[in-house]
């Protein structure tokens, strides 16, 4: 009897250790994250101050650069694609705007591919005085998310200075 009255309490005691230990394991691991949590959210604010800094700094050294001021890339612009345009406010098909660049440039409007009776290129210009070319490059931007390239080349003779092509088949 005194055997197993012996095995009933060590089996009592090991079986109440093993529930303590668990419960300073679970406060352990929240104390763990509630501290990794206190420290990832000052380290996430401090990378965001940071970057601010950073920022603040980059946009005051442009603004002191006197030669980032006058820098334009060099584009192989078409011979008369570098005339300004005035151009009002103006959103629908894209045929109307590159058909008056290429009346006001000398340039000849020429579609290629299949273009379905109910599809539109629509797009939408502010108002501005921009080159022919700043104009076309707008344009081909708005229009490439639908499979629509734009093409130019000068082809200097007596009745165009060149062609401006738009294709519907998304190539040449």
């Amino acid at each position: 009897m005194r055997r197993i009255f012996l095995a009933v309490v060590i089996a009592l005691v090991m079986s109440g250790c093993q529930s303590t230990s668990k419960s300073t394991k679970d406060e352990d691991k929240a104390y763990i994250s509630n501290e990794l949590e206190i420290t990832l959210a000052e380290l996430a604010n401090k990378a965001v101050q940071s970057k601010q800094i950073m920022l603040a700094h980059q946009s005051a050294m442009a603004r002191l650069n006197p030669e980032l001021q006058h820098y334009k890339p060099v584009l192989d612009v078409p011979d008369g694609l570098g005339k300004v345009i005035p151009v009002r406010t103006f959103y629908g098909d894209a045929l109307e705007p590159l058909n008056l660049i290429a009346k006001l440039t000398g340039y000849k409007l020429k579609v290629k591919g299949a273009q379905s009776n109910t599809e539109t290129l629509w797009v939408s210009i502010r108002e501005s005085e921009r080159s022919a070319i700043d104009l076309i490059d707008d344009i081909a931007g708005q229009i490439d998310k639908r499979k629509v390239d734009i093409h130019v080349w000068a082809t200097p003779n007596e009745t165009m200075k060149g062609v401006i092509l738009v294709s519907y088949d998304g190539g040449m």
